[in-house]
C-alpha cells in the first residue's frame, strides 16, 4: 500500500483508473476541480481543469484509447467523461493530450419517465459508466437510467434514450461488468434497493424485467421461520421495521415491510405454530403486538404494554391449566424486565396475566441474597414441559399444564441466555420420532446439553466450553439428530 499526496488544496470525492494504463487515475473533487494523476514512482500531477461549477460525482474513462468520435484511430486522446451535481451536463475531455473539452452532452432537464417523480430531498446526483466505445450509461437526477449513443464526427449529436425508470429515488451508484455476453447494470438508490437492469437488448430478443433486490437499513436483531410454512421468513431490525419474506418466490426477491409505526428496536419475533397468518413481535421499549399477514389493512394488533423494558423472547403455548387439543387457542408468553407475562386475550385494553399468579418459587429464591430474574423461556414441542432460564444460571423445569415446578437444573455460573429443545422429528428420518426429543441445550458462557429421563429427571449429557463471551443463540439442526 502506498500513499500519494497532492501538492494542491483539493477535496477528492471520486476517482477512476484508466483501463488500458493502470498508472493513470482521474480524481474528481469538490467545487468542480478535476485532476489526472500519474502513480508512477512518487506520483505526478499531469493535468488539472475546471469545467464544472460544483462537486464532481462520477468519472468514467473510454474503454478504448482512441476516440470513438473521430475516424482517425492513430491518435490516443484517452477520453474522460465527468459529471457533477450541477446541470452543466456530461463533459468529455481529452485526458491523454491537452485536456481540451471534446464535447459536452446536455442531459434532460425534465423527467423522461411517464410517471411522476418526487425528489423529497431536492438532491442533484448523477453517475456515468462508459460500457462501449460509443455507448455511455448515465443516471439522471430523476431516478432514471439513460443511454447515450455517440455518433462519429459529432454530425447529428448523440442519441439519448431512456433504459429504465424502476428506481423511485435518486440513484447513487451504478456498476457494470466490462466483458460479458449479457450486459447487466446494477444500481442502488436511497430506497435501499439494488436493481439489475438488462442492457443492449435487441428488438428480436425477449424482453427481460429488471431484478429488484431489497437491502436493509439497520442491524438484524431477530428472525423467525414459520413452523406451518417453512417458506415464510420474518426478521426484525434496529430501525423498527419488520420484514416478511416468502423465500419460495423465485421470480422476485420481495421483502414486505410490516411495521411503519414501530419506533423502537424489534428484538423478538414468533410465528404462530398453528395459524399461518399470525406473527407476534416485541420491541426494545416493552411493546408487544401481533401481525395478521392475511390482511392488507388493520393487520397490526397492539397489545397492552406492561413491561417497560426490552422483551427478548416470545413463545406461543397453551394457557395454564388448559388441556391441549388439536385446535386449542394458544396464549402468548413474553419475557422481559425479569418477568414473564401471559397474553390470553389479544386486546389492547385487557391486562395480561403474570407467571407468578400461577406458580411461586419462594422456597428456592428466598434463600438467595440477590433477586432472581427470568431471562429465557422455551417450551417443549408437545407443550408438556417448559424450561425457564434465570439470571443466576439456574433453569426451572415446569409442568406444561399447571406450570408447577418439577426440577431445578444448576450448572451455569451466569444468566442463561438461550434454551432450545431438540426437534421431535428430523427430515432425514421423518417417519419416526427422534429418540433425542427429550434433549434440551442451554447457553451462557458455555453450552450444556441435558436429557429428560423416563422419570422426568434431568441429567447432563455433555458440556462445551471455550467461548469467552456469552452465547446468545442456539439452534438444533432440523435435518439430522444431535447437530447443534
Amino acid at each position: 500500500m502506498r500513499n500519494y499526496t497532492l501538492d494542491i488544496k483539493a477535496s477528492p470525492l471520486t476517482l477512476a483508473a484508466l483501463p488500458s494504463q493502470k498508472n493513470l487515475v482521474a480524481i474528481g473533487c469538490k467545487n468542480g476541480h478535476l485532476f489526472v494523476y500519474d502513480l508512477t514512482g512518487d506520483g505526478k500531477l499531469l493535468h488539472k481543469l475546471h469545467y464544472h461549477e460544483r462537486n464532481i460525482n462520477s468519472l468514467a474513462w473510454c474503454p478504448v484509447p482512441y476516440s470513438p468520435l473521430n475516424s482517425d484511430q492513430s491518435v490516443e486522446p484517452l477520453l474522460l467523461a465527468s459529471i457533477a451535481c450541477d446541470r452543466t451536463g456530461l463533459c468529455i475531455s481529452r485526458a491523454g493530450l491537452d485536456m481540451f473539452n471534446e464535447t459536452t452532452i446536455a442531459l434532460p432537464m425534465r423527467p423522461m419517465r411517464k410517471s411522476t417523480f418526487r425528489n423529497k430531498n431536492n438532491l442533484l446526483w448523477s453517475c456515468v459508466k462508459w460500457i462501449k466505445p460509443s455507448i455511455l450509461i448515465v443516471t439522471s437526477g430523476f431516478g432514471e437510467i439513460i443511454k447515450i449513443e455517440l455518433r462519429p464526427d459529432l454530425v447529428c449529436g448523440p442519441i439519448v434514450s431512456l433504459i429504465s425508470d424502476s428506481h423511485k429515488d435518486i440513484i447513487f451508484s451504478i456498476a457494470c461488468p466490462r466483458e460479458s455476453t449479457n450486459l447487466y447494470l446494477w444500481s442502488s438508490c436511497m430506497g435501499r434497493k439494488l436493481i439489475r437492469t438488462p442492457l443492449l437488448r435487441s428488438k428480436e430478443e425477449a424482453p427481460e424485467l429488471p431484478l429488484e433486490v431489497p437491502t436493509l437499513g439497520g442491524f438484524v436483531y431477530c428472525f423467525s421461520l414459520s413452523p406451518v410454512n417453512s417458506a415464510d421468513f420474518a426478521f426484525g431490525l434496529g430501525d423498527g421495521r419488520i420484514y416478511y419474506w416468502n423465500v419460495s418466490n423465485k421470480r422476485q426477491l420481495e421483502l414486505i415491510t410490516l411495521s411503519q409505526s414501530v419506533d423502537s428496536k424489534v428484538l423478538s419475533l414468533a410465528f404462530h405454530p398453528q395459524d399461518e397468518g399470525l406473527l407476534a413481535y416485541a420491541t426494545g421499549d416493552g411493546r408487544v403486538g401481533v401481525f395478521n399477514l392475511t390482511r392488507k389493512r388493520n393487520n397490526n394488533n397492539l397489545l397492552k404494554t406492561v413491561l417497560a423494558n426490552p422483551i427478548y423472547r416470545l413463545c406461543w403455548a397453551p394457557f395454564p391449566n388448559t388441556k391441549m387439543v388439536n385446535d386449542s387457542k394458544l396464549a402468548l408468553y413474553a419475557v422481559g424486565n425479569g418477568q414473564i407475562v401471559i397474553y390470553n386475550d389479544m386486546s389492547l385494553w385487557t391486562d395480561p396475566f403474570h407467571l407468578k399468579d400461577y406458580t411461586q418459587f419462594n422456597e428456592i429464591e428466598d434463600k438467595l441474597t440477590t433477586p432472581v430474574k427470568r431471562i429465557e423461556m422455551a417450551w417443549k414441542p408437545n407443550y408438556d414441559v417448559v424450561a425457564i432460564g434465570n439470571s443466576n444460571g439456574s433453569i426451572y423445569l415446569l409442568d406444561g399444564n399447571t406450570l408447577k415446578l418439577k426440577h431445578v437444573v444448576n450448572g451455569h455460573d451466569q444468566s442463561v441466555e438461550c434454551i432450545i429443545w431438540h426437534p421431535t422429528h428430523v427430515t432425514s428420518d421423518y417417519s419416526e420420532e427422534s429418540k433425542y426429543k427429550n434433549y434440551f441445550a442451554s447457553s451462557s458462557h458455555c453450552i450444556r446439553v441435558h436429557q429428560l429421563n423416563e422419570d422426568c429427571t434431568p441429567s447432563l449429557v455433555v458440556e462445551f466450553k471455550g467461548h469467552k463471551e456469552k452465547i446468545n443463540e442456539l439452534a438444533w439442526s432440523p435435518h439430522h439428530n444431535l447437530i447443534l
